[in-house]
C-alpha cells in the first residue's frame, strides 16, 4: 500500500509579527562595507609565509572566523551573517577587491548602494590592504604586466562587464543532504578515511584533505562563538540548536535550515558568490519535515516562519529594496544576486511534496524578498523572478 504523505503546510500562511519586525529591522540597517575580512586576511598573509596555498587559505579563513564581530538581533531564530555589520559587504581583497576599492571615498555617497565605511575601516584599507594586494591579487598575478594594465583598465570602465571572473569559485549546489545527513563529524570522518587509503598521494593533495579539515573545524568554532553569544543573552532556542549543529546531523528542521545557512555563510565568505544555490530544498528537508509534521506538537506556521527567515538571510536584502545594481557595485556589495532554489515538480525525483508548498509563501505571500525561484517539472526547470514590494 502506497504511504500517505503528510498534509501540506497551507500556501495561505502569512508572516508573523516577528517575521514582519525582522524585515522591518533589516530595512532600517544601513548597508555598510564589511572591512574586517579583507583586514585580518591581509594581517594573516603578512605574517605567515605558508607555502602550500590551500593550507594558507584555510588557516586565513580560521583565523578570521576566530576575529569576526558577532552579534544575535533580537527576534532571530537563524543566526550569522556575512560580515560584522547586519547588511554588510563583503571585500574580498585577494580576488577582485582592490579595485573596488576604487570607490573608498564615494561608498557613502555613490549613487548605487551606498555603503557607511567606518573612518578606522578605511584608514587599514587604504594603508595596509590596498598596498600589500594591489600587486598580489589575483588578475594582477595572471596577466603579463601590459595585458595585467589592459584588464584593469577594461574592468574598471565596465568595458567588459566581466570583473566577477576574477571572484573565485561559482556556479555550484553543495551537497546539502549529506551535511545535514552528517554534520562536519561525518564529514571529518570521510576526510580521514580518504587521507588513510591514499597515504602516498602528492603533497598537494593531502594540503588539500587538511585545507578541508581546518575549515571544517573553522565552521565549528565560529558555531561555538554564536553559541556561547546566545547562552549569554538568554537565548535558549538558539544555544539547543547550536548544541547540535554544525557537528551533529540535524534533526528538526530549524536545526538543518542553520546547518544550511552556517555553510552557506562560510562559502559566501570565503569566494565571492557567483550562482552557489541551494537546489532541491524541498527534497532534501522532506524526511525532516515528515518526521516533524506526525508529532503532535508540529507547529505548521512555525515552520513556514524558519523558512521564510532563512531566505531573508540568503538574500541580505538592502534598505533601499533595490537589486538591480551597477557592476561596480555587484563585487563588493553582495546580496546574492545568482541564488537558485527549486522546488515541487511531478513524477520521479521531482514529485511534488508537501514541503513545496511552503515554497511561494515564502517569497510571494509575504512579498518579503525577492529571489530567483524555480518549480521544476520532470521535464524541465522553469525559473521565474520574485519581485518585491519594496
Amino acid at each position: 500500500m502506497q504511504e500517505s504523505a503528510p498534509e501540506p503546510v497551507s500556501t495561505s500562511w502569512q508572516p508573523s509579527v516577528a517575521l514582519l519586525k525582522l524585515r522591518a529591522d533589516h530595512q532600517a540597517s544601513v548597508p555598510a562595507l564589511g572591512a574586517e575580512r579583507a583586514i585580518h586576511y591581509t594581517e594573516f598573509y603578512k605574517a605567515n609565509r605558508i607555502s602550500s596555498p590551500a593550507l594558507r587559505k584555510a588557516r586565513a579563513l580560521a583565523d578570521h572566523l576566530a576575529r569576526r564581530s558577532i552579534r544575535i538581533h533580537p527576534g532571530e531564530v537563524i543566526v550569522g551573517s556575512h560580515t560584522e555589520h547586519r547588511i554588510g559587504a563583503i571585500c574580498f581583497a585577494e580576488l577582485a577587491g582592490v579595485a573596488m576599492l576604487e570607490d573608498i571615498f564615494r561608498f557613502p555617497s555613490r549613487r548605487t548602494d551606498p555603503l557607511h565605511i567606518d573612518p578606522a575601516a578605511r584608514r587599514k584599507l587604504l594603508f595596509s590592504v590596498i598596498p600589500y594586494w594591489l600587486s598580489k591579487n589575483l588578475a594582477a598575478q595572471a596577466f603579463p604586466l601590459l595585458k595585467r594594465l589592459a584588464y584593469f583598465r577594461d574592468q574598471l570602465a565596465g568595458k567588459r562587464f566581466i570583473i566577477t571572473e576574477a571572484g573565485g569559485v561559482a556556479h555550484f549546489l553543495p551537497n546539502y543532504a549529506d551535511l545535514i545527513g552528517q554534520g562536519t563529524e561525518g564529514l571529518r570522518t570521510r576526510i580521514a578515511k580518504v587521507m588513510n587509503r591514499q597515504p602516498a598521494w602528492p603533497k598537494e593533495n593531502r594540503d588539500q584533505l587538511e585545507a578541508n579539515l581546518i575549515a571544517l573545524e573553522a565552521l565549528e568554532a565560529f558555531a561555538d562563538r554564536y553559541r556561547k553569544l546566545a547562552a549569554e543573552l538568554g537565548r535558549q532556542d538558539i544555544v539547543e540548536v547550536l548544541d547540535v549543529v554544525p557537528r551533529k546531523p540535524a534533526a528538526t528542521l530549524r536545526q538543518a535550515l542553520q546547518m544550511i545557512w552556517l555553510f552557506q555563510m562560510i562559502i559566501q565568505i570565503e569566494s565571492l558568490d557567483q550562482g552557489i544555490s541551494l537546489g532541491r530544498l524541498d527534497q532534501y528537508l522532506y524526511p525532516l519535515y515528515k518526521k516533524e509534521v506526525s508529532d503532535d506538537s508540529f507547529d505548521a506556521d512555525g515552520i513556514a516562519g524558519d523558512l521564510g527567515e532563512e531566505a531573508f538571510h540568503l538574500v541580505q536584502p538592502g534598505s533601499r529594496g533595490r537589486r538591480e545594481v551597477e557592476m561596480e557595485a555587484r563585487v563588493l556589495f553582495q546580496p546574492l544576486l545568482d541564488l537558485s532554489v527549486l522546488v515541487g515538480g511531478v513524477g520521479g525525483l521531482n514529485e511534488e511534496r508537501p514541503l513545496s508548498a511552503l515554497g511561494p509563501g515564502w517569497v510571494e505571500t509575504p512579498r518579503l524578498i525577492r529571489c530567483v525561484f524555480g518549480r521544476c517539472s520532470s521535464v524541465a526547470c522553469l525559473r521565474k523572478l520574485v519581485q518585491s514590494a519594496g
